[in-house]
């Protein structure tokens, strides 16, 4: 079983109806055989190389709060935290903000200014395209 296959199987759960709870969702994957700090969902844990815990979606929302962040997903990236951006290129237009990822930089540099070391943003991509979303509307995490 892969990742895809995996992706498929808890999306056509979500589309019946069924709702894997986190702990369901872990037995399952130890069963596969598969490590679980491999995974990163909505409501998931980025486990750190120096075992603290971090919470996507939490610096998915303060980062988020920014205009230009239309949309974002954070996850490890060889061994760092990663955000990827989606900006509002429609408000970037209309407030004449021509250098975006500067810009983006900046939001991020203003976010782990606050930040504990271990929540600290150490990669920014910023994207062109929409993410990919499940049924509900959610941004799919790979």
């Amino acid at each position: 079983m892969n990742l895809t296959v995996i992706n498929a199987l808890l999306d056509d759960l979500g589309q019946s109806g069924f709702q894997l709870t986190d702990q369901m969702f872990e037995i399952l994957m130890v069963e596969k055989g598969f490590s679980l700090s491999a995974f990163c969902f909505s409501g998931g844990i980025l486990l750190q190389k120096n075992g603290e815990n971090v919470s996507p979606e939490e610096l998915e929302n303060k980062i988020g709060e920014h205009r230009l962040v239309q949309e974002i997903l954070v996850r490890e990236s060889n061994g760092v935290i990663e955000a990827e951006i989606f900006p509002d290129y429609e408000y970037a237009k209309k407030k004449e903000i021509t250098e975006i990822q500067a810009v983006l930089q900046e939001v991020v540099d203003d976010y782990n200014k606050t930040a504990p070391a271990h929540k600290r943003v150490y990669s920014l991509k910023v994207r062109e395209t929409e993410f990919e979303k499940t049924p509900s509307k959610k941004i799919k995490r790979y």
